[in-house]
């Protein structure tokens, strides 16, 4: 169940544009916009792996929903900073082990998504 979330968050990271060494960031540098930018884009990119995925949209929706809320909750700024320094550097893996110690948070979120039937179409 880690690997799968894993996924969704590694799509979302590789995904976003590097900085030069000219722009690199330092934690102090990294802005509440540029926190909430990838925070979105992590959402977004959950849904859109759904989507890949053929999953049921309902799931999808209360899955990244959840997924999403459980972050914003238990990773603190320090962490969402590092890893949009990462993600900006092209450091996908070094940003998703950043977030390692709070996947195991999720669980629920996939037992909330099991708990949804899917609409017919």
């Amino acid at each position: 169940m880690i690997h799968y979330l894993r996924i969704y968050l590694a799509a979302t990271i590789v995904a976003m544009p590097t900085l030069s060494l000219a722009q690199q960031l330092s934690p102090e540098a990294v802005t509440d916009a540029q926190i909430q930018a990838l925070q979105l884009s992590i959402d977004a990119g959950c849904r859109n792996r759904g989507k890949e995925r053929n999953d049921p949209p309902e799931k999808v929706d209360v899955f990244c929903t959840c997924m999403t809320k459980t972050l914003l909750s238990v990773v603190p700024t320090e962490i969402w900073k590092q890893v949009v320094i990462q993600a900006n550097s092209g450091h996908a893996d070094v940003a998703m082990q950043a977030l390692d110690p709070y996947m195991s948070k999720l669980t629920q979120c996939k037992l909330e998504e099991s708990q949804v039937r899917a609409q017919p179409p």
